[in-house]
């Protein structure tokens, strides 16, 4: 007998390099006062507020042409599905901050463009034992429909990591209940240049 398995997606982490993150981490401080606000598709009552990040984008953009190298060797077959007669160049959106208090909540959701990222600035808590509370969730369909959960237990460990994923795969962020403190995350998404 022999056991195959069936290709899938993942995502990729990694750590910011020092001076990279120092530069976001000093514009969210800045942010709600200097930045201009986002408003997405999600903003309301109980979600986190969004500012666009600005001074940092550029610095941001290189490294994620590093990133994004390692998630197209890892998972190859997501640049190659063929939509257009040629292929394109890859564009970075504008990233954005988030602002999230105490008992806020990022609803299941997906994005534009091909690659979305996180990265994690402020963990105002240790990793709970709550199966929930604070957590970052990817949830996806199984190959028979089942659904699946992989959950990301965040702590204050985690501040300056990145992860890159499918901008397709829906993922939901948890409110944490164990400070008073702003969480702060930045996001982004990667897409195909029609330019």
């Amino acid at each position: 007998m022999e056991s195959h398995t069936l290709e899938n997606f993942g995502y990729v982490s990694a750590s910011l390099p020092d001076e990279l993150f120092l530069s976001i981490q000093q514009e969210c401080k800045q942010a709600q006062s200097l930045n201009q606000e986002m408003i997405s598709g999600l903003s309301g009552n109980g979600v986190p507020k969004h500012y666009w990040l600005d001074k940092s984008q550029e610095h941001l953009n290189k490294f994620l042409i590093k990133i994004l190298n390692e998630f197209n060797w890892n998972f190859p077959n997501l640049y190659n599905i063929k939509l257009l007669t040629k292929d394109l160049p890859f564009a970075f959106g504008k990233s954005w901050i988030n602002f999230q208090q105490q008992g806020e909540f990022v609803p299941n959701h997906t994005h534009d463009g091909l690659y979305s990222y996180t990265i994690w600035i402020n963990i105002p808590y240790d990793k709970s034992d709550n199966k929930h509370a604070g957590n970052f969730e990817f949830t996806y369909n199984d190959i028979i429909g089942n659904l699946k959960q992989h959950t990301i237990k965040l702590s204050r460990h985690d501040e300056g990591k990145i992860i890159l994923f499918p901008s397709r795969l829906p993922h939901i962020v948890y409110p944490f209940y164990d400070s008073n403190e702003t969480r702060i995350s930045v996001s982004g998404n990667i897409l195909l240049d029609a330019k």
